[in-house]
């Protein structure tokens, strides 16, 4: 069974998922090859990760054809916008309920109109192949209905960090619990001299009085008082799965950090 936009049932639309469903476990693998002449094979320059795709069998049964046609229909408004084109939406596999891919439709699909029964493979992709966490790091908090511990990726006991305050140098340790990430980064208050470091990476700040910067993984942005800005010696720290250190250094320290990501996987 599956969930989508975190609300609807196939079952919501007058349909039921078949066996045999897609569910690829990487996106498609493009090796990066050439031949040399004199060298035996040929020369690996990598591999790239493509797309994720995916056929989902749906079916339904019914005697009134006008039903069956206007259950279609809202179906297919759910996959458009409102300018006829595919949109985007959550994808859940209920036997990975902490996981979510966002996909939308590939191709058109003709449904197989054999009275009582309708049948059509619905094709989608995810030209963002990884599966998130349905929750940010620190959202991870006991008595979260949402979060699963023990599941297949949250251990038990694993707990997110929320808004820290910081008056002195430290280190704090994150967790991560999938593939490499660049997480965002808030600080709002004083700092003279202030370095972020983690796993071989930094970022040096000038000196700010109450001030808020953003620095945004996900679109690789530097925001002071929210104005882009460019500086030289800002490395975007990447968190990798396990334990991440996060030391903090520098002088009159007061500001609030925020330090959010969200896992993803294969």
């Amino acid at each position: 069974m599956i969930l989508l936009d975190d609300k609807y049932r196939p079952s919501n639309f007058g349909l039921v998922l078949e066996e045999g469903h897609s569910h690829p476990t990487t996106g498609k693998i493009v090796n990066k090859t050439t031949s040399i002449p004199g060298m035996p094979g040929r020369w690996n320059f990598g591999s790239e990760i493509q797309e994720k795709p995916f056929n989902l069998p749906f079916g339904t049964q019914g005697r009134d054809r006008n039903k069956l046609q206007q259950q279609l229909n809202d179906f297919v408004s759910f996959l458009f916008n409102e300018h006829g084109r595919p949109r985007l939406f959550k994808l859940v596999y209920d036997y990975e309920p902490d996981k979510y891919y966002m996909v939308q439709v590939s191709d058109q699909f003709d449904p197989e109109r054999v009275r009582p029964f309708a049948r059509f493979n619905l094709p989608l992709v995810a030209n963002d192949p990884h599966k998130y966490l349905i929750v940010d790091s620190d959202e991870i908090t006991w008595g979260s209905t949402e979060v699963v511990f023990n599941s297949t990726s949250i251990p038990f006991g694993h707990l997110g960090i929320g808004i820290q305050q910081i008056t002195q140098p430290q280190t704090i340790t994150f967790q991560g619990l999938g593939l490499a990430v660049i997480p965002k980064i808030t600080i709002s208050g004083n700092a003279r001299g202030l370095i972020l470091r983690a796993n071989d990476k930094s970022m040096s700040f000038p000196n700010f009085n109450n001030e808020t910067w953003i620095i945004d993984g996900t679109d690789f942005t530097v925001k002071r008082n929210g104005v882009d800005v460019f500086l030289d010696n800002i490395d975007f720290l990447e968190f990798f799965k396990g334990e991440n250190e996060l030391q903090i250094s520098g002088n009159n320290l007061n500001f609030s950090l925020s330090v959010k990501f969200k896992d993803k996987f294969n």
